[in-house]
Formats: structure tokens, sequence, C-alpha cells
């Protein structure tokens, strides 16, 4: 958590990571596309793109209770992802949902721009390159059959 004041330094605020709320925002833009446009599950498609998972290791057996709290907070980011991955499924199709995930090898630091690190991204990348053309084919289906549809 980080503490940050007002610009009058009267009041101070403590931020968690939203992530620990909402780790995947795409029910948050579903309601809101609901809510504004008024219209029906089957208008609706949405692609929501992850930063990447890493593989989520069991603690060490001689793990201290300060080192024990990232793997808890990396688990409770994870299964809240996955839990609104569940619910947007059961709202839309899996082929008006699709959530890009890619995983990684281990836990990167996304302000590094190390060449390691960029090679792993990009390598974790190129595995999802198939995923992505049948989105862009869905997307591109569905943007015809909809202008088809207003002229």
């Amino acid at each position: 958590a980080m503490k940050i004041q007002n610009q009058t330094k009267t009041q101070q605020f403590t931020c968690i990571d939203g992530g620990l709320w909402f780790n995947n925002p795409a029910w948050l833009v579903f309601d809101k596309i609901k809510n504004l446009y008024q219209c029906s599950n089957d208008s609706i498609a949405i692609v929501s793109l992850g930063t990447g998972i890493e593989t989520l290791d069991a603690f060490p057996g001689d793990v201290s209770k300060i080192m024990a709290i990232n793997p808890i907070i990396d688990t409770l980011m994870t299964t809240s992802s996955r839990g609104i991955d569940q619910i947007m499924l059961s709202f839309l199709s899996n082929r008006q949902y699709v959530r890009i995930q890619a995983s990684l090898e281990k836990s990167i630091d996304l302000a590094d721009t190390s060449q390691e690190n960029l090679d792993l991204l990009e390598s974790s990348a190129t595995e999802h390159f198939k995923d992505i053309e049948d989105i862009t084919r869905f997307l591109l289906i569905n943007y015809d059959k909809k202008k088809e549809n207003t002229t």
C-alpha cells in the first residue's frame, strides 16, 4: 500500500493495487457498455489483454512470514482474474469474450527494459500470434456484418 497526500497536505489516502479487487477489468467494461448503450449481450465482443501470468509455485518450507506475502498477493490477483473470466463467459460466448494472458517463465518487472526481459516478453507474445489472428478475423467478420445491417 502507498500513502499519498492531497495538494494542501490536509488529507492522506492509502492506495492499494486495483488488481486485488479487479485484476481483469473486462466485467467493468461489459457493465458500462450494457448500461450506456442498452444493448444485448449478442452485440458485444470483448478482447481482454492481460499483462502475463507466472506459474504460481508452492511456498518453500523455510519461507518467513514476511516473504510469504508476495505469493499470497499473486494468488489473490490470479484468482480474481480467473473469476472474472468465468463471469464473462457466463454472459458472453467464448467467441464473444477472449482473454489473452501470456504464461511467463518467471516474474518480471514491466518497467525493466533489459534485453533479457524484452526477449521473454517477445517469446510470450509470439506464442499468441494464432490467437490474435483468430480474434482479429472474428472482429472483422462481426464488423462487416454490422456494417451490412446498417446500410
